[in-house]
């Protein structure tokens, strides 16, 4: 066949009456009824059968279309219908044009161009189309039932169609109704199929639909109704002309700024069995009605005007009270639909209106339905509902009160040991009279959360900003402190509470409230929404004071005979009611509350147990046979004395006299109320002395055994601090002064341990048995002793951190060591050798001749100095005694010694500059390499994965530093200073005729020391920059940020420690700015930086297509 198995004879006589129907016809069928899928067969047929009509078949939109026109052609395409048109035309059937939105076949004789079926949405332009056969298919819908203009627009494209029929064709219609002007108002001939009338749908299948939507949508999709029978939810309203009723009622607002809304005032006084109501509604701006707002207000006595402050930022408030109207703002949270259907349907029956209440303002909310245009009415007459008035207010300070003395006031006086014994009615004064309270409410709840919050909750989060930022204000409120007297407070009463502010210094505040001073209260719903929470306290004076918090903000109140608002609110700043509740249980039922009754009865029965043992001690004294004096027995009640004569045998008896004794009765029965005490609540007794008994210090799970009753009520109240955390830490984060993001308190975890007796050594062997099986944060939370599992691993880390560059810089330190040692082995042998020069000159130039020369020099006049200066050989004619001091006069003015031995230290200290470049950069090479591969080791890549070879190195060594400078560059400086230093401290040491000692000593300083100490610093600081740029290679075709880490010694300066506060750019590192050294003998080092690990992630990846080595290098780098 053609696929279609569901359709019944009812879609026979539907296909029928589409096929050979002579008149326009439109047929309403419920949703579920197949009736498309007929309609789609029928075009097909009619393609067929009637090939040379042209068809127009419409729906909502182009989009709804496509799928009618591609079943049909579908249809058309069966090897029925192939058969069939062999029947009928004698030919095979093909396709001319088949698209989603048009089909054309082979078949038609007399249609020139045209399609035969064309698909088209309703708003879709038709000028110039004509058609046969004009076919609607749901052009009606829920947009229509909510909107007018969508209604209006939809009736008026249909108007239009009526205009492409051609003469002698006809129309079908079907669909659904939604509302009573919507366009099927105006289709003709209607035949209505509704869900119980087709028989397509069981009884229970009926119900099951029914029950999984909206009343409305049910009767217009299945049961054919504009509105449904229960979406009429208000009617008979009922009136009085009793205005005096509704004085001193609550009032209310729903504004309109513009548009097509009105403005409805609200004026409902609660009164015995039900509601007295006014209302009136204006089709204007708000603004324009606050004349005759404050005219209704004044002529029935209202109260509080209350106006929702969610849009208008509480302008309205603002403006009634400039206008000296009472008024107060409120937040908006609850849905109109839900808030009219169920609060105002609810009292419908029981409010009576004022006559004077405006006709249009009843109307609107008798016409009222789920998807109604205008509801300004019906909601502000639910609004009383909403908004916690001064009535309601002092109807829940009365409950609240009722429930203080009715039940919290007992449970606090059990915590405090006053037990009803201690009131109990007082026996005589010659009676014995004890009152003992034996608390075990407080060693109930103290032992119970001491074994449950006696080691803090540890707050985590994987995110590190997330984490500091609740570690601070956890810190700022001591909230391990506030969790300890909250969780008191829940055992004592079964619920306390927490609220939040903003404090003085503009940080976020915590702090745990009794419900004795407190309440919170809800709305009626099934997810039972905090609306409200009241502080309250008592000043000196004992007037009751308190503050209102809502969603948005803070209002306060006085209660001195009639509650009053202060006038003034201002917004908490948090996304919600400040507070929190944190339960014991569902039922609120406060830890010792069961076994209240049992104490008492314990309380009575050992009181009564200690007044035998005070009556034993002083019984009474029993005397017979002898006769005491009346003035003897005066005190006999205060002695204790009976006195009888006794019988006539004269026997004189004195003895004690005894009343029976029920101390084994006593014992079992305080025996028994002292386990049913501990039973019934559930917390273990461990100071009794059977609880821990031999095997206590042998292991701690004997012990878990008997705590397992507390441990079971213990994660019942971890999971009812969770769920109160949860909205703690939301409510902290919606606020803007905490700077997250209000969604981020979803990346907290909490971890609750209970306090059972630890075995360090179990613990330790457990977590070593999870290495490698679970996360090394999993297996360190098992140690009790470790508070904080995230903190300790960042200590970890440090110390990894610091150990592993401590090893770094230690096997440096050893390398420059050596290399030090080598400098100055070769330095000491090099300046022995220039001293070997130095003493060869004074051999030959003697002190003496020095000195008898500048005595020579003083003692010439100019004339004979300037002979000896230009004629040498005339002046020795002359003075032939000074024969012996040419040499050294040509020595210092020819310079031919002085030269060659200043030459010879040139060549001298250039051999010395390549020996020291040649070793240094030895050393330099293996540095390269040590710190590359320690980066690649970090990375998990092996300690030879990675190889320097002497070219990288040589480029490191001649990158230059920020100053130009480089290694080789560095070398030769030293060596050309050096150079001068010598050759210029030779010059004038002998100019001045030093002695060959003074001279030696003199050159010996400044070769061994000040050039060495040049070395030893060259070798420090290339090798800080060395260790820094090799380490740093590997790391720069992944990774882009790093950040200097300055060394803790005395050599770190200002510069170091600045740097290490910001983060670079790997690509823009220069040493000696922004990447080690910075200094001469500087030590600092780097650290990657990556503010994103999934993104850099993916980048990895998407480079290297390899996400084990991702996975791996940032596992690798989070142990690091």
């Amino acid at each position: 066949m053609v696929g279609f198995k569901d359709l019944t004879e009812l879609h026979n006589e539907w296909l029928l009456s589409f096929l050979f129907g002579l008149e326009d016809q439109t047929l309403l069928a419920h949703r579920g009824s197949f009736k498309t899928s007929d309609l789609s067969l029928a075009m097909a047929l009619l393609a067929v059968w009637m090939s040379n009509h042209n068809i127009m078949f419409f729906r909502k939109t182009d989009t709804d279309v496509a799928e009618i026109v591609m079943q049909t052609s579908k249809i058309l395409k069966s090897d029925v219908f192939q058969i069939m048109v062999e029947d009928i035309h004698g030919q095979q059937l093909k396709f001319i044009k088949d698209t989603y939105t048009e089909l054309k076949t082979n078949l038609p004789t007399n249609i020139k161009g045209a399609s035969q079926l064309l698909g088209l949405g309703i708003g879709t332009s038709i000028t110039g189309k004509h058609a046969d056969i004009v076919i609607t298919d749901d052009i009606v819908n829920i947009k229509d039932r909510i909107s007018r203009a969508e209604r209006e627009h939809t009736k008026l494209q249909y108007q239009e169609l009526q205009n492409i029929k051609n003469r002698s064709g006809r129309f079908i219609n079907t669909g659904t109704p939604w509302h009573k002007e919507d366009a099927i108002s105006m289709m003709p001939n209607v035949r209505r199929y509704d869900c119980y009338s087709t028989g397509l749908m069981t009884r229970q299948e009926i119900k099951n639909i029914r029950e999984s939507m909206t009343d409305s949508l049910f009767a217009a999709n299945y049961e054919l109704k504009h509105i449904a029978d229960k979406d009429a939810m208000f009617t008979n309203p009922q009136f009085t002309p009793d205005e005096t009723k509704i004085y001193n009622g609550i009032a209310h607002i729903d504004a309109s700024y513009g548009g097509a809304d009105g403005t409805a005032f609200t004026i409902m006084k609660k009164i015995p069995g039900g509601f007295i109501g006014f209302g009136k509604r204006w089709n204007r701006h708000v603004d324009e009605c606050l004349t005759d707002i404050a005219m209704l207000h004044e002529k029935y006595r209202a109260g509080t005007i209350w106006c929702e402050d969610n849009a208008d930022k509480g302008y309205l408030r603002k403006e009634l009270n400039k206008s000296q109207l009472p008024a107060k703002g409120y937040h908006e949270s609850t849905n109109k639909y839900v808030k009219i259907s169920s609060y105002l349907k609810k009292h419908w029956k029981n409010i009576t209106w004022l006559e004077d209440t405006d006709p249009e303002y009843i109307n609107e909310i008798l016409d009222y339905t789920e998807h109604a245009e205008h509801d300004d009415s019906p909601d502000s007459a639910a609004t009383d509902d909403e908004v916690l008035n001064e009535q309601k207010l002092g109807e829940f300070l009365e409950k609240h009160k009722q429930l203080i003395s009715g039940r919290l006031q007992v449970l606090q006086d059990a915590y405090m040991t006053e037990y009803p014994i201690k009131y109990a009615k007082a026996k005589p004064e010659y009676k014995p009279d004890n009152r003992i309270a034996v608390n075990f409410a407080k060693y109930i709840t103290d032992t119970m959360n001491g074994f449950f919050i006696g080691i803090p909750i540890k707050v985590t989060s994987e995110d590190e900003t997330i984490a500091e930022y609740v570690e601070l204000v956890d810190q700022y409120n001591d909230q391990d402190d506030n969790n300890a007297e909250l969780a008191k407070q829940s055992s004592i009463f079964g619920f306390a509470y927490e609220m939040y502010y903003v404090d003085e210094d503009g940080r976020i505040g915590i702090t745990f409230l009794s419900p004795m001073e407190s309440f919170m209260i809800y709305d009626d719903s099934i997810l039972a929404r905090p609306r409200y929470f009241v502080r309250l306290y008592v000043d000196s004076d004992n007037v009751l004071h308190g503050s209102i918090s809502d969603e948005s903000k803070i209002w306060y109140f006085t209660q001195k005979g009639k509650i009053s608002f202060d006038p003034e609110d201002k917004p908490h700043g948090f996304d919600g009611v400040p507070a929190t509740e944190y339960q014991e249980n569902d039922e609120r039922m406060g830890l010792y509350e069961p076994v209240l009754t049992m104490i008492n009865a314990y309380n009575k029965a050992i009181s009564e147990k200690a007044n035998d043992v005070d009556y034993f001690s002083d019984a009474y004294l029993k005397i017979l046979g002898a006769k005491m004096l009346d003035e003897d027995l005066a005190t006999i009640r205060d002695d204790r004395i009976i006195n009888f004569d006794g019988d006539n045998d004269g026997k004189l008896v004195v003895e004690f006299l005894e009343k029976p004794s029920g101390d084994e009765t006593q014992e079992n029965l305080i025996n028994r109320l002292e386990k049913l005490i501990f039973q019934i609540s559930m917390v273990a007794n461990i100071s009794d002395e059977n609880f821990g008994g031999a095997s206590t210090s042998a292991s701690g799970i004997s012990l878990k055994y008997k705590l397992q009753a507390m441990s079971n009520l213990a994660k019942t109240k971890e999971r009812k601090f969770t769920s109160g955390m949860n909205r703690r830490y939301k409510l902290i984060f919606s606020n803007p002064l905490s700077g997250m993001k209000k969604d981020d308190w979803v990346k907290l975890k909490y971890k609750f341990t209970m306090n059972f007796p630890a075995n360090l050594l179990e613990e330790s062997e457990i977590a070593g048995n999870l290495q490698g099986v679970t996360s090394k944060e999993t297996a360190m939370s098992v140690l009790s002793i470790v508070d904080n599992v995230k903190e300790e691993m960042d200590r970890m880390e440090k110390e990894q951190d610091t150990e592993g560059q401590k090893k770094l810089l230690e096997q440096l330190e050893r390398d420059e060591a050596i290399l030090k040692k080598r400098l100055s082995t070769h330095y000491d042998l090099e300046a022995r050798k220039l001293e070997k020069q130095i003493a060869s000159y004074y051999s030959q130039y003697g002190e003496d001749n020095v000195i008898a020369y500048r005595t020579m020099m003083e003692s010439l006049s100019a004339e004979d100095r300037t002979l000896l200066m230009e004629q040498i050989d005339e002046f020795v004619r002359k003075y032939p005694q000074h024969t012996n001091l040419v040499p050294v006069r040509e020595s210092i003015y020819q310079l031919n010694r002085l030269e060659g031995l200043q030459y010879s230290i040139r060549m001298q200290m250039l051999e010395i500059g390549a020996w020291d470049e040649i070793k240094i950069q030895e050393y330099l090479e293996r540095l390269a390499a040590r710190g590359a591969n320690s980066a690649m080791e970090t990375l998990g890549f092996g300690k030879s994965f990675y190889s320097v070879d002497s070219d990288v190195v040589r480029a490191l060594l001649s990158r230059g530093w920020a100053d130009g400078s480089n290694f080789s560059a560095d070398i030769w400086t030293n060596s050309r200073k050096l150079t001068n230093y010598l050759t210029t401290d030779l010059a004038q040491g002998i100019a001045r005729g030093d002695t060959y000692q003074k001279l030696t000593t003199k050159l010996r300083e400044r070769f061994s020391k000040v050039s060495r100490r040049d070395a030893y610093r060259l070798v420090y600081t290339e090798g800080t920059f060395i260790m820094a740029e090799s380490t740093i290679l590997p790391f720069e075709g992944d990774f882009e940020s790093y950040r200097t880490v300055h060394a803790k010694d005395k050599k770190v300066c200002q510069i170091c420690i600045d740097n290490a506060k910001e983060t670079f750019r790997i690509k823009d590192r220069v040493a000696g700015t922004n990447f080690p050294a910075f200094h001469p003998w500087c030590r600092c080092t780097f650290e990657i930086v990556v503010e994103d690990w999934d993104l850099w992630m993916e980048d990895y990846i998407q480079k290297h297509q390899n996400a084990d080595d991702a996975k791996m290098i940032k596992r690798r780098m989070d142990d690091a």
